[in-house]
């Protein structure tokens, strides 16, 4: 499991304007892998996940709506 750990690498908001981020993150045992959050702020300020992907290519939310 290489997920414990890890620290993002690229932390960007997307340039479509629709408020979400792009944070991908990995570790030094990770090598080529990496996990990809994107994410978004609520108007409560909560954050809201749209994708979620662990290093090991498990995901955990998949919510493609656009």
């Amino acid at each position: 499991m290489g997920t414990s750990d890890s620290s993002a690498f690229k932390d960007s908001a997307r340039s479509d304007g629709s408020g979400k981020s792009d944070i991908y993150f990995n570790n030094s045992s990770d090598g080529a892998k990496h996990g990809h959050v994107v994410q978004s702020t609520n108007s409560d300020g909560s954050t809201k996940y749209h994708f979620v992907r662990d290093v090991e290519g498990n995901t955990y939310v998949d919510e493609w709506v656009d």
